[in-house]
């Protein structure tokens, strides 16, 4: 069956510096989607290293021309290779032919750690750019100045005149929001923050050593954002007590695809949680917000229920010494985000009146739940998988993304599993009794406002009155 093109997605994983564990975690990135039944590409291109072809048990792959390339089929069947190192000036006709490949459901970019012109290219073209940092002062400092370079790169590639990239590019190594901004005149400063809200990013931390680092990372996101403006999505960490496979892969006379990989399963969960839904949601300029009436906007969170722990989460990750914010930011800008944070904490708690409306909207809820019951009691349903619409499955997806919700999301709301939802949207329901089907979509349509006549008939159910 040919796939709609719309549906491949290209991940792009660039790492600052070499040694970090980028084509590694780009191989266990697509043996993890693989493990899902995606029909994954991995695309090497620094063929000078030669690690990819030797972490996927291959001769060393030849590089192939960015245009009608020939893949490398791996032991894995699902993953394939090729070996391409396109110039800046055919990175776009590479990346239409890339989406042409409708064999594929996900492309994955190993990218170079060089500062040049088309490793920034295909990260800024890639529908989840990856950045890829291990916990350490060096790594951290040339993740922030790739990050700089990047969003400079970006403005240039949409930029219709050269003023605000040659603003940027005459401190590249160490502009600020701030400053650039007081510095711009008005229009300018409506592109800059037009071209920051845009740009996409997402924050990966590799060989994490203990769980504070965790929090590092997050409140580490949060400053790049006041740093820089930008809005960089953490997406988790991998540990580094795991990757003991790696180095024992070449003592045993066994293929690292057929041995059980801790780094594997920690890639997959991220997949499944992070990478499946609406990763990149729009957040204003967090460096412009004002505390005292955005605090729920400045806690980086879109849930007024989950301020309590946004908050705790930055500021333990903000409070830790010599943490990785202590990399980028100063003592005295630490402690000024601080401050604000707690503002914002206060702020955000609700008053008595607030409390007396959720208390009244959640009864209202209850109500609401108990009418439902009561009527699918009184008319019960039919099950009839053949009336299923064929595209219920995706439809729900949809709804889903639309509303800016996870499946990770709904499963913590409605006790059902994460992947009997995976298993709705993607059009396997009719192993479901009706009955508990129409269990699972009454949850759903409360959690997402839907109206549930409407998401019965798409699933097949129909309603049978009793008299």
């Amino acid at each position: 069956m040919t796939r709609n093109r719309s549906q491949v997605r290209i991940v792009a994983i660039a790492g600052p510096k070499g040694g970090i564990g980028r084509t590694t975690c780009a191989i266990a990135l697509g043996r993890a989607l693989c493990m899902r039944e995606h029909h994954v590409l991995i695309v090497d291109t620094s063929p000078a290293c030669g690690q990819c072809s030797a972490l996927l048990d291959l001769p060393p792959i030849a590089p192939q021309p960015p245009i009608a390339f020939e893949v490398t089929k791996t032991a894995l069947d699902g993953l394939d290779a090729v070996t391409i190192t396109p110039t800046a000036d055919c990175l776009d006709a590479f990346f239409a032919h890339l989406r042409e490949n409708a064999q594929y459901d996900d492309i994955i970019l190993d990218l170079c750690g060089n500062l040049n012109d088309e490793s920034f290219g295909m990260f800024i073209r890639a529908d989840i750019p990856i950045v890829l940092a291990a916990p350490e002062q060096p790594i951290i400092l040339a993740a922030t100045q790739w990050l700089r370079m990047a969003i400079i790169r970006y403005i240039k590639r949409f930029e219709d005149t050269p003023e605000l990239s040659q603003t940027l590019s005459q401190h590249a190594s160490d502009w600020d929001f701030a400053t650039v901004y007081g510095s711009l005149p008005p229009d300018l400063q409506e592109r800059f923050l037009s071209e920051l809200g845009a740009f996409r990013c997402a924050f990966l931390l590799n060989h994490k050593r203990e769980n504070s680092e965790d929090l590092q990372s997050r409140a580490l996101c949060h400053a790049w954002g006041m740093l820089l403006g930008l809005n960089i999505q953490y997406i988790g960490s991998l540990n580094h007590e795991d990757r003991r496979w790696f180095y024992d892969r070449h003592l045993a006379d066994v293929t690292p695809f057929c041995r059980e990989d801790p780094l594997v399963r920690e890639l997959d969960i991220i997949a499944r949680e992070k990478l499946s839904g609406r990763l990149f949601k729009p957040h204003p300029c967090l460096p412009l917000l004002d505390e005292h009436t955005k605090p729920i906007e400045f806690l980086m969170t879109d849930d007024p229920d989950a301020y309590r722990q946004a908050y705790r989460l930055l500021w333990e990750g903000y409070r830790r010494d010599s943490g990785l914010v202590s990399n980028i930011l100063s003592k005295e800008k630490i402690a000024a985000i601080i401050a604000r944070l707690e503002t914002a904490y206060k702020c955000a708690e609700p008053t008595p009146a607030a409390a007396t409306e959720a208390t009244l909207k959640s009864t209202e809820m209850h109500a609401v739940t108990r009418s439902f019951s009561a009527t699918f009691a009184a008319i019960g349903s039919t099950y009839s998988p053949e009336n299923a619409q064929d595209d219920a499955g995706s439809w729900l997806a949809s709804m889903r993304e639309k509303a800016g919700i996870t499946r990770a999301q709904i499963a913590l709301k409605t006790r059902i599993p994460a992947r009997t939802i995976e298993k709705l949207e993607s059009q396997h329901f009719s192993e479901f009794p009706g009955s508990r089907l129409q269990a699972y979509l009454f949850e759903i349509a409360r959690v997402l406002s839907l109206d549930l006549a409407d998401v019965s008939r798409r699933f097949g159910l129909t309603e049978n009155h009793k008299s």
